[in-house]
């Protein structure tokens, strides 16, 4: 994993946002957070992210509206799709959106930083062939 990881955390629960940004920011990545999507998006078009954890289920606009704006702002950022109430369905239409990945909450510490690691991995495969 590249020390210089930008990571953005999106999830209107407090105690699980801090949790992961503690979690991520002890193993070397640059971390930025963020309570809702609107403001996701405002940091999103002051700053660069290499990946993003997206709650799909947030007050305002939805983890899915994240992802599409994300997307459209920053094409090589790798956003991982995070929620409680998972389907199919919703899990079939962000990945056709252009989510990397897709977890269901609660899901194992070690396997959230696998698949960031390997968004991550991705993003700098991007980047490098651009």
């Amino acid at each position: 994993m590249p020390n210089a990881t930008d990571l953005l955390i999106v999830d209107d629960d407090a105690d699980y946002r801090s949790t992961l940004v503690r979690r991520f920011q002890r193993r070397g990545y640059v971390v930025q957070d963020a309570c809702d999507g609107i403001t996701a998006l405002e940091l999103a078009a002051r700053r660069q992210f290499d990946v993003a954890i997206v709650d799909m289920t947030m007050p305002g606009i939805s983890g899915l509206e994240v992802l599409e704006k994300l997307k459209t702002i920053q094409p090589e950022c790798e956003v991982i799709m995070h929620t409680a109430e998972a389907t199919i369905e919703t899990a079939v239409k962000a990945m056709k959106m252009g989510a990397y990945d897709y977890l269901t909450k609660p899901c194992s510490m070690a396997e959230c930083e696998a698949l960031v690691e390997k968004a991550a991995e991705r993003c700098q495969l991007t980047k490098e062939n651009l």
